[in-house]
């Protein structure tokens, strides 16, 4: 008991996991290497054991429990009730207990291996399916940014869209236009550089998509890691995770 320091369940397990406010707690005896789960009597309060990894947290939240194992060299998560059954089976990328909003974030990888993500409602239900590039709580004005496709935007929690089209920041870009390359500064050769007046970088949870300048709206999505201009009318876009890229001209279009 952490308030008066009195044992309340003798040590008899391997390991074991924190109450957490909850009528349950996991623990690992000596008759094998499986997680079980007690009552605060310690007596067994489920005959069913799981596999677990032993640096990961094995505690309730609203009766609801994540559940880790190794599988094919890495880890995969599931949410377990207290009955033992599972809520979300054994299939997700990462999983962890949001204290602040009071919801499971999920992790999934799709079927193109991009990881995806959204929230559990431990009522029992998806607060946010896991399929958002990003989802991040505004608590200033309880709304919500939502991420999906390279495109943020703010909704409220009955999904109401406040803004459709949301940016982290704009970067104008800069290039040296060719058979130009130096300019006399004070008798200092120096490179000339001129600002693209058609386009520019705008970014959204860290990627980057062309925006029109003129008009303000985007022209790709944010799916980039960098965008560079070449000319006026070229820009060199950077794939995500890769260190090649792509051509797009000042319209947003592909240049195959």
């Amino acid at each position: 008991n952490a308030n008066t320091g009195k044992t309340v369940i003798p040590a008899q397990y391997r390991h074991a996991w924190q109450f957490n406010g909850e009528d349950l707690a996991a623990v690992v005896g000596f008759q094998d290497d499986s997680l079980r789960f007690i009552g605060r009597n310690g007596a067994p309060a489920c005959d069913k054991a799981f596999a677990y990894v032993l640096d990961e947290d094995y505690v309730f939240h609203n009766g609801n429990c994540i559940m880790a194992r190794k599988e094919n060299g890495g880890t995969v998560y599931g949410l377990l009730g207290k009955d033992g059954e599972w809520i979300l089976e054994q299939e997700y990328y990462y999983m962890y207990y949001e204290q602040s909003v009071g919801l499971f974030y999920v992790s999934q990888l799709n079927e193109d291996d991009v990881r995806r993500q959204g929230y559990w409602n431990p009522r029992g239900y998806w607060e946010y399916e896991p399929i958002y590039d990003k989802v991040n709580f505004n608590n200033a004005d309880n709304t919500v940014f939502i991420t999906e496709n390279g495109i943020k935007r703010q909704v409220k929690p009955d999904g109401t869209v406040v803004e459709p089209f949301v940016i982290d920041y704009v970067s104008l870009l800069e290039y040296t236009p060719t058979g130009e390359s130096n300019i006399e500064v004070d008798g200092d050769y120096q490179k000339r550089v001129l600002t693209n007046s058609k386009v520019a970088k705008y970014s959204c949870d860290y990627k980057c998509g062309l925006l029109d300048l003129k008009t303000g709206k985007p022209l790709t999505p944010a799916v980039f890691d960098d965008i560079y201009a070449v000319s006026e009318d070229i820009l060199r876009c950077e794939l995500v995770g890769l260190n090649f890229e792509v051509l797009y001209n000042s319209k947003g279009q592909k240049i195959n």
